[in-house]
């Protein structure tokens, strides 16, 4: 559904995550910024949904995890029902 549309870009050092009309960015040392859409335009803010900001938090320590543990391996993007059962050795 267009409610739940959500973006993530990033380049070397810095993280954003857009979801509807706010933007969170993480930078290094923790630092956060906000911004919400006004117009075409994103204008800094120092209001904020504190939950946006944990869930881009939480999506990139999830992505973190699993590239730094090899666990990225899913090429062919095969829906879950799809998938051969994991073997039990796993």
């Amino acid at each position: 559904a267009p409610g739940t549309d959500r973006a993530f870009v990033a380049n070397f050092q810095t993280l954003g995550y857009l979801r509807g009309d706010e933007m969170v960015v993480l930078r290094p040392k923790r630092s956060v910024e906000r911004y919400l859409r006004s117009g075409r335009e994103f204008v800094a803010t120092n209001t904020g949904n504190p939950e946006m900001t944990r869930e881009a938090i939480a999506f990139y320590q999830v992505a973190s995890h699993l590239f730094r543990h090899g666990l990225y391996g899913d090429e062919e993007q095969i829906p879950p029902e799809k998938r051969p059962l994991a073997s039990a050795g796993r």
